[in-house]
């Protein structure tokens, strides 16, 4: 028997087996379900996830002073974001803040306004 011909037999039988087959379940027999977690779980990832990040802030800063450079780093509770500050070392006036308070600012006013519209995330 050629390779072809063993081919098609072993698809004609595997085809008798799905038709006659009632032991597979059907498509709308199958269940799908979804763990979500809960608030205190989300709360202690968020919590965890903020304690790293002021780890390596702390890492970041110690390399800065290093460098003889003056450069905060800041967690802006709001957003929980990281805010880096490039100051001046002998005037102390900021030369650079990444993201600008207007971008934290606007970041802020959205999160707030999708709060107002949205009030249930899926």
């Amino acid at each position: 028997m050629s390779a072809i011909q063993s081919l098609g037999r072993n698809w004609a039988i595997d085809s008798r087996l799905y038709k006659t087959s009632s032991a597979t379940p059907s498509v709308a027999s199958k269940q799908l379900t979804i763990s979500v977690p809960d608030a205190a779980e989300v709360a202690q990832t968020l919590a965890d996830n903020l304690s790293k990040d002021k780890t390596y802030i702390q890492k970041l800063q110690q390399v800065a002073d290093s460098l003889d450079r003056k450069v905060t780093f800041n967690v802006n509770q709001e957003l929980g974001q990281v805010v880096v500050k490039i100051v001046d070392p002998s005037t102390d006036k900021i030369i650079r803040e990444i993201p600008s308070v207007d971008m934290q600012e606007l970041k802020v006013t959205m999160r707030q306004t999708i709060g107002m519209i949205i009030d249930e995330s899926v």
